[in-house]
């Protein structure tokens, strides 16, 4: 018997797999920057394994502060 009328159940398990995947990796990457900010080890993390733009980042310290930059850019790799 098909769960929902408007996708079949291999389909919603499907994705139901991707998102519960996707939430487990951002979670394990959120645990992995707090680790490395604790450690004072942040720049040698995941985190900057994409590529950060410099000039912004010395305009993002400059303005916002460096706590709230590194929030803005961890939710900025996550989605």
């Amino acid at each position: 018997m098909q769960t929902l009328p408007f996708i079949s159940n291999e389909n919603l398990e499907k994705a139901i797999y991707h998102v519960t995947n996707s939430l487990n990796d951002a979670d394990d990457f959120k645990d992995s920057v707090i680790l490395n900010i604790e450690n004072n080890t942040i720049f040698k993390s995941d985190l900057f394994s994409n590529s950060v733009d410099p000039f912004a980042m010395v305009f993002g310290l400059e303005l916002c502060g460096k706590d709230n930059w590194l929030r803005t850019e961890v939710l900025r790799q996550l989605y």
